[in-house]
């Protein structure tokens, strides 16, 4: 029972390990494309969607990391 309880531990951490990364890369290469003038210039639209994942890591990267934290807690 306890080693079934560690692997699913460790599944769960690695999901929300992974999440987190990919979010945080996501937004990083929107951060970097949209500042890139030459698409302003072309489209704002597509400029203003290159944010949306810079604008959304910014609620949801705290949140995730608080909740990560909680749930790797209570689970000890």
């Amino acid at each position: 029972m306890g080693e079934d309880h560690l692997k699913q531990f460790n599944t769960r951490r690695k999901n929300a390990l992974i999440i987190l990364v990919g979010t945080i890369y996501l937004s990083f290469a929107g951060l970097i494309l949209g500042q890139i003038q030459a698409i302003a210039d072309f489209s704002y639209k597509l400029h203003e969607l290159l944010f949306l994942p810079v604008n959304i890591s910014i609620f949801l990267i705290p949140l995730k990391g608080i909740n990560t934290i909680w749930i790797l807690m209570e689970k000890r």
